[in-house]
Formats: structure tokens, sequence, C-alpha cells
């Protein structure tokens, strides 16, 4: 069997219907969705796709990770409500003790929860492997 489209990961999510549902109720999910489109390769596996003429690998920007995920989430957001959400400075005790506790509770779940760009956590992992992807690093500094 021969394919000669090119592969689309985004396509396969919007296809997903639980994983749409993780994305648009789960916001730890969510950003872990982002940060893993994020300077990562993924591709299609050959359990799902026996010959492949072209592409198989599927990668996209910052900037379109987050607005895919803003629109998968469904509340009318962009891509600045995910852009570089990965990336999170710390706070002394004296700043966390000057939040209110719903803030403190907030920071620590950010904190615990979400990861850098880049990073692919382990459920994400999963639940793309259950629809034929997997994912590997640039083999480069240049990302």
């Amino acid at each position: 069997m021969e394919i000669t489209e090119t592969v689309d990961l985004a396509e396969d999510i919007r296809n997903t219907p639980w994983i749409v549902e993780k994305i648009r109720t789960n916001k730890n999910y969510a950003q872990n969705v982002y940060a893993a489109l994020c300077n990562i390769i993924w591709y299609k596996t050959t359990e799902f796709l026996p010959v492949l003429k072209g592409n198989n690998e599927w990668s996209c920007t910052w900037r379109w990770a987050g607005g895919f995920v803003a629109e998968i989430e469904g509340q009318g957001g962009d891509y600045m409500d995910w852009y570089c959400s990965g990336i999170k400075g710390s706070l002394s005790d004296e700043e966390f003790s000057d939040l209110t506790r719903l803030e403190q509770e907030e920071y620590l779940n950010i904190k615990n929860n979400w990861h850098g760009e880049g990073y692919v956590a382990g459920q994400v992992s999963e639940d793309f492997a259950k629809i034929g992807w997997k994912w590997k690093e640039y083999e480069d500094d240049l990302v």
C-alpha cells in the first residue's frame, strides 16, 4: 500500500474526539499538548502507515502550536494564550506569600504541571501514540 499524501498530526488530533475533549476540559493537558508540539518532530508510525512516498514527519512553530491549541480549546482565544507558556519565572517566598490563596494554588499548579516548549509529557506521548504518532527531538540546536 502506497500513500502519497503528507501526514498531518493536527488533522489527526482534530479528528480524535477524546483528545479534543481532554484539551477542552483540562488546561494542564492543553498546555502539555502545546509544549509537545513545539521543537519536536512528530512522525507517523509504520504500524499505521506501511509505505509512505514523501515525508512522514510533522512539526510546527511555537506560534502555530499556540493558535492550534487555542482553536481546539474553543474559548475564543488565540496563540498568545499559550505562546511561551512553558517559560516560567520563579517567585521568591515573599512574592508567593503576597499572593491570594487562589493565586498561590494557580501558581503551584502551573509550576508543577506545565512544561517547557519541546518537552513531551508522558500522557501526551501515550495519547498521540494511540493515534499512530511518535516523536523525536531535532538533531541540532538550530531550532
